[in-house]
């Protein structure tokens, strides 16, 4: 009986602990935020914009169609930040500041946009297009995700899957 009860609880429990795990990315390099909190918690669509041009901040897509702008000391950037139920179906489009962004594509379709900083742009997922302008920016990208994005000017584009 306790087989069969640790069983059934393991399956139960085992799409959350994937869920966490899948939520789980690595904050390494991250600034300090402390300008802007601003999230779409309820999925709505429309603009995030960084208020504390000057501070670092911290703007989270939900499910909906996003425009995220950064401010211009270096912010976090997330196309969708929730871990799972993602649309495909949904289109953001990101703009990074002058400051070492750190920006995340969602499972939709992405428009990244770098500023001038050394950005970090994780597009392991999803598709669309990288324009990395006069920046360092480094691209992260999976090998099996390659062929669903344009990448325009960008010279150090990884493999690695850093935090995934």
């Amino acid at each position: 009986m306790r087989s069969v009860l640790f069983f059934v609880v393991s399956i139960v429990l085992l799409p959350a602990v994937c869920a966490v795990a899948g939520a789980n990315t690595s904050h390494e390099g991250w600034p300090r935020i402390n300008g802007d909190l601003k999230m779409h918690k309820a999925d709505q669509s429309g603009p995030l914009h960084a208020t504390k041009k000057r501070r670092h901040n911290e703007l989270l897509g939900g499910h909906g169609n996003d425009v995220i702008r950064a401010g211009r000391a270096g912010d976090v950037l997330w196309g969708d930040y929730k871990p799972s139920g993602q649309p495909a179906t949904q289109v953001d489009r990101i703009y990074g500041g002058s400051g070492k962004d750190f920006i995340y594509a969602s499972h939709g379709t992405n428009f990244i946009h770098t500023g001038g900083g050394a950005d970090q742009i994780h597009v392991h997922f999803g598709r669309g297009a990288v324009w990395c302008g006069h920046g360092r920016a480094t691209v992260f990208i999976s090998r099996k995700n390659r062929r669903n994005y344009r990448l325009h000017g960008c010279r150090r584009i990884s493999h690695r899957t850093v935090g995934y």
